[in-house]
């Protein structure tokens, strides 16, 4: 990542898988500028890269405005904000009922 030093670590659970944010307010340094890069990356840690409604590889980077996070209320209410949302679509709600599902073989 950019800036390790800049850079804000937080555990969430959501839907009982343990994720990571991690959120770089000034990604490139370039914080003086009229429109700053920062970056955010979400990694499902427990159980290890799980699937998410954002993500089918249990990993994502996006990089945006720090007002939008600020905008957000954070890093973790915008990724928790992300996952919701995402969430309500059908072929989540298709994938969770699969993992749910007992299989035999």
């Amino acid at each position: 990542m950019g800036n390790v030093k800049a850079c804000e670590t937080h555990h969430i659970m959501w839907e009982g898988i343990e994720i990571e944010v991690r959120f770089a307010r000034d990604w490139l340094g370039t914080s003086k500028g009229t429109h700053p890069t920062a970056h955010i990356e979400v990694e499902t840690i427990n159980p290890r890269r799980a699937a998410l409604p954002i993500t089918d590889t249990g990993y994502r980077s996006h990089f945006l405005t720090a007002e939008s996070v600020n905008a957000a209320g954070g890093a973790v209410a915008y990724v928790l904000e992300a996952l919701n949302d995402a969430a309500k679509y059908s072929n989540w709600k298709a994938e969770c009922d699969t993992q749910r599902q007992l299989t035999l073989f």
